[in-house]
């Protein structure tokens, strides 16, 4: 098997990328692998790259070093095709979708990754897009638009930039009208704070946002909403995402709403500004799928007993 790894040139910094380059070099030496190391030139570069060698048919393995949005277009690139396989070596700001196994730092140990455990998960398919962990609407996608504007200062970066990115958001308090059309048949149209398409537990900076109940593996996505409320109670709820614990509140039982879908789609009267595992969008609606058991992932050996190989 090919072992590839594909570092984003933006995340982390560059001494960090570097002892990350000399820590692979040094291990797959070490193992005698067939590997090479690609540094994204740039936005879809990540994808363009895997999924270019991943069409040859060859066994492979793509290891995505940096952020969410790194690890969704590698997903996205080999997406329908068996020879390949993914896995994460976590440098981004937030680096949510590892969190669905335990801790960032299990997966920073390389090899612990070589000799992992494959095991099959689902993907979204998002308006003909590949979504990995998730899609938000509302609170947490003016969350990300803040958190980018703070990070540009490189004073304040990072998950300590998404949690005061929190706070300006709560402040604006800003609601969303949307209308959802459900698979079975019915719909309705709400007012929400936060509507989030979780195919993964965590979203932001490592809010559990639809408590443990998502599985990706399970051939099903979860839809939380959060209803209007005040500034203080929105806090409360935020405080209780970030313990995980929201769904043992009184919270949870007036304030947020979560369903099981396989389909959705989701419209309102203007443009629906949404962010996909962390890149911003837009879009007249949205229509989501769920694309079972699509993707084969590599969790840590460390961890693997844990996980199922199919489910």
């Amino acid at each position: 098997m090919k072992h590839i790894f594909l570092i984003n040139s933006v995340s982390s910094t560059e001494s960090k990328r570097k002892k990350l380059f000399n820590r692979i070099v040094h291990t797959c030496k070490q193992e005698s692998l067939d590997y090479d190391i690609h540094f994204t030139k740039g936005v879809g570069d990540a994808f363009a790259y895997a999924r270019k060698i991943a069409e040859t048919g060859i066994p492979v393995r793509f290891y995505a070093c940096g952020g969410d949005s790194t690890l969704n277009d590698v997903a996205a690139a080999v997406y329908g095709i068996d020879t390949a396989e993914i896995t994460a070596i976590p440098m981004g700001s937030n680096n949510n979708f590892v969190r669905n196994f335990g801790k960032k730092a299990d997966f920073d140990d390389i090899l612990s990754l070589i000799y992992g455990k494959t095991i099959s998960i689902d993907l979204l398919n998002l308006n003909a897009k590949c979504c990995l962990n998730n899609t938000t609407i509302g609170f947490d996608r003016r969350c990300l638009s803040i958190q980018k504007k703070i990070s540009k200062s490189k004073i304040i970066t990072g998950r300590f930039a998404y949690h005061l990115a929190i706070f300006a958001a709560i402040s604006a308090n800003k609601k969303e009208l949307l209308h959802f059309e459900y698979d079975d048949g019915t719909s309705e149209t709400i007012r929400v704070a936060l509507a989030n398409i979780a195919n993964g537990s965590y979203f932001g900076g490592g809010y559990q946002g639809a408590g443990n109940t998502a599985d990706l593996q399970d051939g099903t996505f979860d839809l939380m909403l959060i209803l209007p409320t005040s500034r203080f109670t929105f806090m409360r709820i935020m405080h209780a995402m970030r313990k995980g614990n929201i769904l043992d509140t009184e919270l949870s039982r007036k304030y947020i709403r979560i369903r099981e879908c396989k389909k959705l789609t989701i419209s309102k009267a203007e443009k629906i500004k949404y962010s996909l595992d962390g890149e911003p969008l837009k879009a007249e609606e949205i229509k989501v799928s769920i694309l079972p058991a699509s993707c084969k992932f590599v969790v840590p050996a460390e961890i693997a007993s844990e996980f199922p190989a199919e489910k």
